[in-house]
């Protein structure tokens, strides 16, 4: 059924609210120490969840299974065991936006096997490992959909800022920022190439962006100070394990190792790029002689200043 929950306090209880009916509007509520949810919405409902408060939540602050069109914002959640926002099997428009998602388990938003949804313009930060489930704690992670991810800052992550696998859409003008897995972890994007655009990921640990067997276009981000860890990644972008990519326009500087790494068998094209300040190289290239399949790399205009082991390390 159809109705608005309005400046309600839910407390102590296994669940805030399940929701089954269409149009339904909750808003202005206060949901504390629930042992589960604190809204549930499932097959084919439709709300708005705007403007509430999740705090100390045993599962996830708001979960949605299979709903119709919805829209998901301005809300706050602290202190979640599970991912503040899940989105699961949604065949219709869901907008996650404005939210602010601090001090969690799990995941910021995540998104399984849904169409059309869009994350745009949330803040999502301090998110710890979730050992039981043996999740990495990502700040938003999609699995299977059509997602734009725009405008989110992210930072403090245990695992990615962003990862994706098997997504069509495009992230672009988020901030990403000291997330201990790298700012992005794209994999296994096989039908149309994934639009990666006007990001900026800065002081994040072993890699700033990696694209693992996908079809990517790069274009127009910065890519800066990714710092090394006893994995030996420290790396710009890496593009690995047949990947095929367009990387144009972007800079990768200040990088702990090089500002652009490819290996194992990657179709590539790079240009217009700035690579400046890069502790090895501003572009790496491994070869049959590393033990790696050889790549089909493209370099054209680019721009190389000061990268301490030199511009480009090439195959011969």
């Amino acid at each position: 059924s159809s109705g608005t929950i309005d400046s309600s306090r839910f407390v102590n209880s296994l669940l805030g609210n399940y929701i089954t009916g269409s149009n339904v509007e909750i808003k202005k509520c206060t949901m504390t120490d629930m042992a589960g949810m604190g809204i549930l919405a499932s097959y084919g409902s439709t709300l708005q969840v705007h403007d509430n408060a999740f705090i100390n939540i045993g599962q996830s602050a708001i979960s949605v299974l299979q709903i119709g069109e919805s829209i998901i914002r301005d809300n706050t959640a602290t202190e979640t065991e599970e991912a503040c926002v899940s989105v699961l099997n949604s065949v219709a428009s869901v907008l996650v936006e404005n939210n602010t998602l601090t001090s969690f388990r799990s995941a910021g938003v995540s998104i399984v096997s849904s169409a059309s949804v869009s994350v745009k313009n949330n803040t999502i930060t301090k998110i710890r490992s979730d050992n039981m489930l043996g999740e990495l704690g990502e700040g938003i992670v999609v699995t299977h959909g059509q997602v734009q991810i725009e405008g989110n800052q992210i930072s403090e992550t245990f695992g990615s800022g962003i990862q994706v696998m098997d997504m069509t859409g495009a992230i672009s003008n988020n901030e990403l920022l000291k997330c201990k897995k790298g700012g992005m972890l794209i994999s296994d994007i096989v039908t149309e190439p994934l639009e990666i655009v006007g990001n900026v990921a800065k002081e994040n640990l072993e890699v700033g962006m990696i694209a693992i067997a996908s079809r990517v276009i790069i274009r127009d981000n910065q890519f800066t100070d990714t710092i090394l860890t006893l994995s030996g990644l420290g790396d710009g972008i890496a593009l690995v394990a047949g990947t095929d990519a367009v990387v144009e326009g972007n800079t990768c500087s200040s990088n702990r190792v090089n500002g652009l790494v490819v290996m194992d068998d990657v179709t590539a094209s790079v240009s217009q790029n700035t690579f400046q300040d890069n502790y090895r190289f501003g572009i790496r290239l491994y070869c049959e002689s590393d033990g790696m399949i050889a790549s089909e790399v493209e370099v054209g205009d680019n721009t190389f200043t000061d990268n301490v082991l030199g511009q480009v390390s090439g195959c011969e």
